[in-house]
């Protein structure tokens, strides 16, 4: 079968690689479409976070198929499989947790001290044909969903699990820094909640022009501190997403709450002036929180919201064929001139 792999910086290979088979307690999935995502990027352009030793829940290490964002048709059912069966059409929630550590047993599995993702190191990923999953990480798609939405799960699922570490019960005016698909994702998240004061702000006119199109404002950067001035009624906003994760944005993000706001942290940076910070904290008492990944129930939510229409795809999401995946796909991506793109995978016959 077809595959994109991954075996260094900048060295993504379009491959044949053997057919996957289904073992005990897993499925082979025959993917439709998968969506490429920004730790696709930091991999592609930092290299394999493990080439040297297996992880200790996949058994596994480079070169890699990347994608964890994706959706698919169940092609073969493994041994003990009694949840799913072949023809099922199904999106992947994608992480590893080891399941005894203490995050895990308090029930926060997506804060698992080991935790790793399929298509980020494991034996398969959704840039192929066809990928063996464990099932319990598996969803079933209802009726009323497309593939093409199945493979917005995940990232729409990252960004709801965000909106819901918010106290949106102060929201009179939400900000949002970065228009990337999370970002896009925490404004449509925000919309679906009941928030309807939002401002983006977004260097990127393209992306800019398409936050508009929610009904959200999109600003530029140079004008973010005027612009909330004359919006807010309190002396900034009340809460604020960091969904870019750079140094700048961080501060960004802190100074643009009004005292006692919240800034929630989704695209995280081990660049973070954390340091920097205690003055600012202290002098106003804004509360920092962090946002990773999702829990189970946020698949259930983004499914049950994408149904009722909460996630348009029109002018932001684009699809590319897997024969030009890196032209296409993780070249315009790094340039900034597209925003979300869906790799269509070619049947596997």
């Amino acid at each position: 079968m077809l595959a994109a792999v991954l075996h260094d910086v900048h060295d993504l290979r379009l491959e044949d690689v053997a057919d996957p088979v289904a073992g005990p307690g897993e499925v082979v999935i025959a993917i439709a479409h998968n969506g490429l995502c920004g730790s696709d990027l930091k991999l592609f352009e930092m290299g394999l976070r493990a080439v040297d030793q297996p992880h200790p829940l996949t058994r596994y290490c480079g070169p890699q198929i990347l994608g964890h964002e994706f959706s698919g048709i169940i092609a073969e059912v493994g041994a003990g499989v009694t949840s799913l069966a072949a023809g099922d059409r199904v999106c992947v929630q994608p992480d590893y947790h080891c399941g005894v550590c203490a995050p895990c047993q308090a029930g926060f599995t997506h804060l698992c001290q080991i935790i790793t993702f399929h298509g980020v190191i494991s034996a398969g990923g959704g840039l192929s044909q066809r990928t063996a999953i464990p099932a319990p990480m598996v969803h079933r798609l209802p009726d009323s969903l497309t593939m093409q939405q199945g493979a917005l799960i995940e990232p729409m699922a990252v960004s709801y699990h965000a909106v819901d570490r918010a106290q949106l019960e102060l929201a009179t005016l939400a900000v949002v820094i970065g228009a990337g698909p999370i970002g896009l994702g925490v404004v449509l998240n925000l919309r679906a909640r009941g928030v309807e004061n939002i401002v983006v702000v977004e260097p990127s006119a393209a992306r800019r022009a398409v936050v508009e199109t929610f009904g959200a404002v999109a600003i530029d950067p140079a004008d973010t501190n005027d612009h909330l001035r004359k919006r807010s009624v309190r002396g900034g906003a009340d809460v604020a997403f960091d969904c870019a994760g750079t140094s700048s944005t961080f501060g960004a993000t802190l100074a643009c709450l009004r005292p006692r706001g919240q800034a929630v942290i989704v695209a995280g940076s081990s660049k973070y002036p954390l340091q920097t910070t205690a003055h600012l904290l202290q002098h106003t008492e804004i509360s920092i929180t962090g946002s990773v990944a999702f829990v189970p129930s946020d698949f259930d939510a983004v499914m049950g919201l994408m149904a009722a229409g909460a996630y348009p795809t029109a002018g932001w999401v684009e699809h590319v064929p897997l024969a030009q995946v890196l032209t296409e796909g993780f070249q315009p991506l790094l340039a900034g001139r597209k925003t979300k793109v869906l790799i269509d995978l070619p049947t596997k016959r």
